[in-house]
Order: structure tokens, then C-alpha cells, then sequence
């Protein structure tokens, strides 16, 4: 065995996929490389693109051909074009369709590539289609884990914190809560704790960010009870949570404990996908500490950043624009809060800017 196909594996025994992707990569051992891939594509999506993308490319095809996950991530990075069946079709549409999918022998793959798939239109911004998908993919794994339990099961608690997030960064809050509850039961059942804090993380930001504080405590409580994870999971994993407990502490105006978590939670990053709401409990802090204008040119300084993820079908557009709106308030520029607050084409399509 290569000193490289041994740093590999010294590296996944670490919880280090990218890293013991890279040395897979560099010894040719494309046997691991795929199973690496299959294994932990879902984290490595969001965290570590780049490693992943450089893998799919280094990955001979007569290796990936079988793979039906790793074949769909090279079609959809356009590495290559393939006609490998499902690999870039869309999921069906209808109930009864998804409920068949989820009985047949087809339905591990099915939520495999459409868990690519929503994940990669996220990342690209399309939060309505990545959503759309995730919704189908909902009801695909209510049929499959009906129907192939141990074909699906072990895989599920991951997706769902990934579908938590595609629901979170859409702003549909309820249906991310769902999946985040399902993904916190299903990790602490197999005993994966990054999954079950993740999840108690989000379930708690999503209680906080729509003023249930009691709610939020009890999450917060749940997410405190499984340890930070180390090296490349936590950052992953400890932002929702953070944010949470920073709004919780705003909502019952105790502002140094409030303070010292968001000390904690720092600025916004540009490769954070939750800059929004790390954004905005920064604002409601300013605006407890009457500081309206560092919390504005935060806000702009994170959109200017995050342009691309700073869209029509985002939560981050309403969210933000109504934090601008309240920070203009404070700053007594009534009339630029007013054109800002008018220039909402539909306020009732989301109680965030509605006046």
C-alpha cells in the first residue's frame, strides 16, 4: 500500500474526507477515491467545492461509471456529458409518481442525485428551484424509507440537514424546521453528533428568527448537549446555533450575553451560506446599542460580498431589506426608509417587509 493510500486513510479515520480525498487523487487509487466521494459528498459540497470538483475531474470515467453519485456530479460540474440513466433527469412531479420512485429499486440514486442537485442550484443561487426539488425529495423519502428502509435510512439524516438549509436560505423557516427535527432524531439514532448538533443548531435559529424564544431555549439546550466538532465540521455546524442564541439573548434585552456570543459568532464571512441571518442579528444588536450605522455599512459591505446569493428568491433580499429599513429609521433618514419600504412590489408576499 502507498504512503499516500495510508495518509488517506489516516485522514478519513481523522473525519478528514477533503484532505484524504486529495491523497486518494494523488495516488490514483480510484477505487477509494469514489468510495470517498460517495461517501461524504454531501459536506464536502458545501465545504470544500473545489477538492471535490478537482476529484471528479482526476477520476478516469471507465472508475466512475457504476457510481451514480459521482457521475452526476460530473455532469453537473460539466466535466462530461452522459446519457447514464437519471443522472441529470429531473424527479417527477407528481405525488404518485415520487411514491412509486421511493418503492422501486431506483430511489437511493434518485435522492442522491437529486440531492446534487438541489445543493448545486443553491450554491448557485436558484433557492425557488433548489427548493422546488427539495420538496420532491421529501416525499420521495417518505416512500422510500416506507418501502427500502436499509437501503436509505443511513443516509437520510445528512440530506436532511442539507435540505434544512435549502429550505432556511428560501425563507420557507417551517418546512426547514420539519427537516432539521427529522435530521436531529435520525443522527442521534445513529449516533452522528455533528448531524444531531447541526440540526438542533437550525431547528433553534429557525424558532429564534420568527420570535419564539421559549421554542428556541429548548433547542439551543438540545444543540449544548453534543460536543463542538473539530477541525473542518465546525464551522459548519456552530453558525446556526450562535445565531440563535445571540437573538434569544436580544430578545430578553440581555445585551452582554447577547455581546459575547456574537464575539463568538464574528462577521459574516464571504463562504458562509447563513451571511444573512449572522448579518441580521448583528443589526438587531447595533440597534439595541442605539450604533445603527456600523450595523448599515455591515449590511452593505455582506451584500456587495454575497451578490450572487443576494437574489429575488432568497430569504437574504427580504431579511436584509427590512433590517436596512429599521437601521434608516434609527438613523432618522425617514424619507430614504420610505422609498426603500415603496419600492417593495408585493409587502404582503412576506412578512418581513410588510409595513
Amino acid at each position: 500500500m502507498s504512503r499516500r493510500v495510508n495518509c488517506a486513510l489516516r485522514q478519513l479515520d481523522s473525519s478528514n474526507p477533503a484532505a484524504a480525498l486529495d491523497y486518494a487523487v494523488e495516488a490514483q487509487d480510484w477505487t477509494l477515491a469514489v468510495d470517498i466521494v460517495e461517501q461524504h459528498w454531501i459536506s464536502m459540497i458545501s465545504r470544500h467545492l473545489p477538492t471535490l470538483r478537482a476529484a471528479l475531474q482526476h477520476i478516469p470515467s471507465d472508475a466512475a461509471d457504476k457510481h451514480t453519485a459521482v457521475q452526476a456530479g460530473r455532469a453537473l460540474f460539466g466535466i462530461v456529458h452522459t446519457d447514464a440513466p437519471g443522472s441529470l433527469s429531473l424527479l417527477p412531479e407528481s405525488p404518485a409518481e415520487l411514491q412509486a420512485l421511493g418503492a422501486s429499486e431506483r430511489a437511493k440514486d434518485a435522492l442522491s442525485i437529486g440531492c446534487v442537485q438541489s445543493i448545486m442550484l443553491r450554491l448557485a443561487g436558484e433557492y425557488e428551484r433548489s427548493v422546488d426539488i427539495t420538496r420532491r425529495l421529501s416525499h420521495l423519502s417518505r416512500s422510500a424509507l416506507e418501502h427500502n428502509p436499509d437501503e436509505v435510512g443511513a443516509q437520510l439524516p445528512l440530506m436532511r440537514v442539507q435540505w434544512a438549509i435549502n429550505y432556511q436560505l428560501h425563507g420557507s423557516l417551517t418546512e426547514s424546521t420539519i427537516e432539521a427535527r427529522l435530521a436531529f432524531h435520525g443522527g442521534r439514532s445513529q449516533g452522528v453528533d455533528f448531524i444531531t448538533r447541526n440540526a438542533a443548531g437550525s431547528t433553534a435559529m429557525n424558532w429564534a428568527m420568527v420570535g419564539e424564544p421559549l421554542h428556541a431555549l429548548h433547542w439551543s439546550e438540545l444543540e449544548r448537549k453534543y460536543p463542538d466538532p473539530d477541525g473542518w465540521l465546525e464551522p459548519l455546524v456552530r453558525v446556526a446555533g450562535l445565531t440563535a442564541r445571540a437573538l434569544t439573548a436580544l430578545d430578553v434585552l440581555d445585551l452582554e450575553h447577547a455581546d459575547t456570543i456574537l464575539t463568538e459568532l464574528g462577521p459574516p464571512l464571504e463562504s458562509e451560506e447563513l451571511w444573512a441571518f449572522v448579518v441580521y442579528v448583528h443589526c438587531q444588536a447595533a440597534l439595541a446599542h442605539t450604533d445603527p450605522f456600523s450595523a448599515l455599512s455591515m449590511l452593505h459591505r455582506a451584500i456587495t460580498a454575497h451578490t450572487q446569493h443576494h437574489t429575488p428568491t432568497s430569504f437574504a433580499h427580504p431579511l436584509l431589506r427590512s433590517t436596512q429599513i429599521d437601521l434608516l429609521l434609527a438613523l432618522g433618514e425617514g424619507n430614504k426608509a420610505s422609498a426603500l419600504a415603496l419600492s417593495i412590489a408585493d409587502p404582503a408576499a412576506d412578512p418581513w417587509t410588510l409595513w
